[in-house]
């Protein structure tokens, strides 16, 4: 993970944490939210209830305005769908209840201060703090877009495949969402390949996907799990015909995999998406497109069954602030 340049560093200072946002805070998570936008008041008051939390990274001149920040959901299970949380009229559950806590937007407010490792800081930040407030959460997950899924596969029809040729123009009709019988024949060949998509396919030596490289890269992830149907917005059919995915979080794994990653380009997998991948790379016609990457398995459950000691980390010296539920009348 990219570090601040230690001159850098000066000019940023501590937070603190805040019960109630100001006005001009929630003005600028509406204006800044990049992947699932908030439509309404409904909608902001429902992302800032018990068991939802938003962290944000801020720079003390500009106190209303984060440098980026990330929103999340606390849960029984990892999710496999975000629509429901996002649901406004969604049901308020016992944070303390929750075993998971399911990261599903970040959103860097600044763009010329990006690729300089503010997000990875985030959430190793938020990780550590929502383990000192609920001792019980077990896991930390994502579940995040797959934003060049559909650009990708499209160029794999122009390489003249048949199969990608065929779903590329099944995918078209945007009314494959409705009909049973063409979405359980997509979602038979959409999974593998996705998963061969996101573990396989490269821009250069890193990651084809931009949502990848900036998991992956950090070490923060491993790729757990690509979800049918788990982003059905009318950006998440047309950029990953509805997909989304799981990187899972472990604090003891994150310098092991940005190791792995930075000097083999390895890409950290569950078993599972590792032999769903494969099962992708043989449904193509032509599988000698695509320079093959370094993959490093860890059983599903390895996360839970490891001890979860924090490590420390030479990053951004400035502190998250926790966006709290209390919003008044805005």
């Amino acid at each position: 993970m990219c570090c601040v340049p230690a001159s850098l560093r000066t000019i940023w200072n501590s937070g603190v944490l805040r019960a109630t946002p100001e006005p001009e805070l929630l003005a600028s998570l509406v204006r800044f939210e990049a992947v699932h936008r908030i439509r309404d008041t409904q909608e902001l008051r429902r992302r800032l209830q018990s068991d939802r939390r938003c962290f944000g990274l801020f720079h003390s001149a500009l106190p209303h305005e984060p440098v980026v920040f990330t929103e999340l959901a606390l849960t029984a299970v990892v999710s496999e769908a975000v629509q429901p949380l996002l649901n406004p009229e969604s049901p308020i559950v016992d944070a303390r209840a929750c075993r998971c806590a399911v990261f599903y937007s970040i959103s860097n407010c600044r763009d010329g201060l990006r690729g300089m490792g503010f997000g990875g800081s985030l959430i190793r930040r938020a990780v550590d703090s929502l383990r000192a407030e609920f001792p019980g959460l077990k896991t930390f997950a994502t579940l995040s877009p797959i934003p060049g899924f559909r650009e990708w596969l499209a160029d794999v029809a122009q390489t003249g495949d048949r199969m990608a040729g065929d779903l590329v123009a099944q995918l078209d009709d945007v009314s494959w969402v409705s009909r049973p019988a063409v979405s359980t024949s997509l979602k038979r060949r959409l999974i593998p390949l996705c998963a061969y998509y996101l573990v396989r396919a490269r821009r250069g030596s890193q990651p084809a996907d931009a949502v990848a490289r900036f998991h992956l890269g950090n070490g923060a992830a491993r790729l757990e799990r690509v979800n049918w149907l788990g982003d059905i917005s009318d950006a998440g059919i047309r950029r990953s015909a509805g997909l989304a995915v799981n990187y899972r979080y472990s604090l003891e794994d994150l310098d092991r995999n940005q190791e792995a990653y930075v000097t083999r380009g390895a890409v950290v997998a569950s078993r599972q998406s590792g032999a769903i991948g494969e099962a992708g790379r043989q449904l193509l016609d032509d599988t000698g497109t695509e320079p093959a990457s370094t993959l490093i398995f860890f059983p599903s459950d390895s996360v839970s069954q490891r001890s979860r000691t924090s490590r420390s980390t030479d990053c951004p010296t400035f502190a998250a602030i926790v966006l709290r539920r209390a919003i008044g009348g805005c």
